[in-house]
């Protein structure tokens, strides 16, 4: 059971793409969550950060209502988590979470004297429902590339599935055991070259559970972003895009993460320790 029909989802949908479509000059990310019920509800979240952040709600009452959530905002990647659970027939608990991210990119050309391109964004989704009794819960997605917006949403049980500017490239957007590992990929856009462009994106759960010994749990934790290690954008030959040290030549690295040497290096350092041993055993043969 979903609580938004498809038109007021992507009505939110577009709210959301119009709030991120500013071209930021620096990365920024953004979470959003909070639970509760009349009478009963979890301090909200609403936290902006330049640099990416995790946040973690939590909701309970004695009269037997529970809910809690988190959200995570990284370079090119955001996930959200999102669970409600009630006691007694007569409750409603609802649990809503919401993570976002945007920054800048820059497309060049080996060819001096192009000025445009056209690309699209690469993409992936993964989730899972679960639920049990009278409950449910939605998923809904979206952002901006360059100067177009794109959406998706769809509810517990694949229900009101929407799209708009994407495409599903391969992999189940809601299986039978209620998993998602979807490839989806923007509608192609004009890009021009050597200037900052807005990338944004933005991803929420929503669940809510109703009645005695029933919850929802929505769990897209495992984010919906630019695919790590591969291509970021499907551009033509002689282009490519770099941001910061997250996006380097079209690849989505995680600038945290130790630098791999190239074969140049890796061979100057074997080199090194050769020498080195070499050194050692020379003083242990002068020392004997």
């Amino acid at each position: 059971m979903s609580l938004f029909a498809g038109t007021a989802r992507m009505a939110l949908l577009a709210t959301l793409a119009a709030a991120l479509a500013a071209p930021a000059s620096a990365a920024t990310f953004r979470i959003v969550a909070g639970a509760g019920i009349s009478g009963c509800s979890a301090p909200g979240i609403d936290a902006t950060n330049a640099q990416p952040f995790s946040r973690q709600i939590a909701a309970r009452c004695d009269a037997g209502w529970e809910g809690s959530g988190s959200a995570t905002a990284g370079f090119g990647s955001v996930g959200v988590q999102a669970r409600a659970a009630t006691r007694f027939n007569g409750q409603l608990m609802v649990v809503e979470t919401q993570a976002e991210f945007q920054d800048t990119v820059i497309f060049t050309s080996t060819d001096p004297n192009a000025v445009s391109t056209s690309a699209r964004m690469n993409l992936d989704l993964h989730g899972l429902f679960s639920n049990s009794g009278f409950t449910g819960g939605t998923i809904e997605g979206g952002g901006v590339f360059v100067n177009r917006s794109f959406g998706f949403g769809f509810g517990q049980g694949g229900s009101q599935l929407t799209f708009n500017g994407l495409e599903l490239v391969n992999g189940p957007l809601h299986a039978a055991a209620g998993q998602t590992d979807a490839v989806l990929r923007t509608d192609m856009a004009s890009i021009p070259l050597n200037v900052p462009v807005p990338i944004s994106f933005v991803l929420r759960a929503r669940s809510f559970s109703l009645n005695a010994d029933n919850f929802s749990f929505v769990d897209f934790a495992n984010t919906f972003e630019i695919p790590l290690g591969s291509d970021a954008f499907e551009l033509p030959t002689g282009i490519t895009a770099n941001s910061g040290t997250w996006l380097v030549n079209n690849r989505r690295v995680d600038p945290n993460a130790g630098a791999v040497p190239e074969p140049a290096t890796w061979a100057l350092m074997i080199g090194g320790f050769g020498m080195a041993g070499a050194m050692l055993r020379r003083r242990k043969a002068l020392a004997a």
